[in-house]
């Protein structure tokens, strides 16, 4: 089986948090499985929560993810 990504580790993507654009590099991919829910990727990305906890790893699927700000901005 071969699983070939849009994105990979390392690279920048954006994305909306609390309804905010922001932007981070992608840290992990990870396949998912789910009977109740579609089959695909997760990126776990590198995520500033604020200056107590510093960064944390968010998950997101893939059609979250953009390459640019404008091509986010033009989904919305």
């Amino acid at each position: 089986m071969t699983i070939t990504t849009k994105y990979n580790i390392g690279d920048e993507v954006w994305f909306l948090k609390d309804n905010k654009i922001q932007k981070s590099k992608i840290t992990k991919i990870a396949p998912y499985f789910s009977f109740s829910e579609k089959r695909g990727i997760s990126w776990e990305l590198d995520v500033k929560l604020d200056a107590f906890f510093g960064n944390t790893y968010l998950s997101k699927y893939e059609d979250e993810l953009f390459a640019t700000k404008e091509e986010l901005i033009n989904s919305l």
